[in-house]
């Protein structure tokens, strides 16, 4: 993917613009996962606009593909401003508002969202490059990529990974991936922040057998490269999954804000070992990855939540910018501006 200004996308002749407004690595993947297969369809390029400020992350995201994905160079919510919807439309470029992942991160809402229907295959692919072809095989045996972090409700305790490692390092090797502050591991290839993230983080996953860490960026990752995985999910498989990947669920739940989670310090160790062999047993036997085939149907494009206390303090503003501009007009011009972007608010509610 690369980035490019208004203008040239305007020269490109591009209609329509997916806004993307998630900030996570794994979003960023099954973001582009759809995309890839948009154009790979059509053959046609595809402009994207990112939430994200530093959307070179977004753009850093090699899909090998010819047709190209584009970043328009902006953060999205300097597109709403009046006078950039106007810019927009001038040059023929709508805003696609559904395509945004801002209340969940589920790959089928994502493809929805971007106009897809029926039956696809959603599988992440992510290049890499070809100087790592010999790289990211530490072990002689079947090797075992496992991690100790990720979002702190979310993360597998340091006992139940360490666990794992203890029963099967008789037959496995496990290389530890992750930030250098995770939690160690003993009895692993410590690869904790020695890691070049994406490239090399992706070559050990790609020749590791079996991936073993809590949902996440490294899930994603794991499967654009085409490796089994155990995944200790939080969500209780309600968010996100790929064929090919077995989930585990705590015993317990927990309140997270709205959301019912799984307790990530409640889960039975011999459901992990039962998913973990019967994956191995997959590897071992041969079995092939299968693509991650979605059906579309009865599924509703994501829309952004209506923010009480966003919607409070703009309508607020107004109120006290129009008592003020009693004394000065000055005042007027910025109540203006202020139901200008409460209507962008709405927007992404209503549209």
């Amino acid at each position: 993917m690369r980035i490019i200004s208004l203008k040239q996308a305007a020269e490109m002749k591009f209609s329509v613009v997916h806004m993307f407004s998630a900030s996570g690595y794994g979003d960023a993947v099954m973001f582009a996962a759809v995309a890839r297969e948009i154009v790979r369809q059509t053959g046609k390029p595809m402009l994207i606009a990112t939430r994200t400020v530093n959307y070179e992350m977004l753009a850093g995201i090699d899909v090998g593909l010819p047709a190209e994905i584009c970043i328009l160079d902006a953060y999205y919510a300097e597109i709403l401003n009046k006078a950039n919807v106007s810019k927009l439309a001038r040059h023929g470029i709508s805003l696609n508002l559904f395509s945004q992942t801002k209340k969940k991160a589920i790959l089928s809402e994502i493809a929805v969202g971007m106009g897809m229907t029926g039956t696809q295959n959603l599988t992440p692919f992510l290049h890499i490059d070809e100087s790592l072809d010999n790289f990211g095989k530490f072990t002689e045996k079947p090797q075992i990529a496992i991690m100790s972090g990720g979002i702190y409700k979310k993360i597998m305790p340091t006992h139940i990974c360490q666990s794992i490692v203890d029963k099967y390092r008789d037959k496995c090797d496990f290389v530890l991936i992750g930030m250098k502050d995770d939690p160690a591991i003993s009895n692993t290839v410590d690869m904790r922040g020695k890691l070049k993230f994406p490239s090399e983080v992706l070559a050990v996953l790609r020749e590791s057998d079996l991936f073993v860490g809590s949902e996440g960026g490294l899930m994603h990752m794991a499967r654009a490269v085409g490796t089994r995985a155990v995944i200790g999910d939080a969500w209780l498989g309600k968010v996100t999954g790929y064929a090919g990947h077995t989930h585990v669920f705590p015993r317990e739940t927990r309140s997270w804000g709205e959301r019912i989670a799984g307790d990530m310090n409640t889960f039975d160790t011999e459901d992990l070992y039962n998913a973990i062999d019967a994956q191995l047993a997959e590897c071992g036997g041969g079995g092939a990855m299968p693509d991650n085939v979605v059906d579309l149907a009865g599924i509703e494009p994501l829309r952004m939540e209506i923010k009480r206390n966003t919607i409070m303090f703009n309508g607020g503003a107004i109120i006290c910018y129009y008592i003020l501009s009693l004394f000065h007009k000055k005042f007027t011009k910025l109540a203006r501006a202020r139901i200008e972007r409460l209507k962008h608010e709405l927007q992404w509610c209503f549209l």
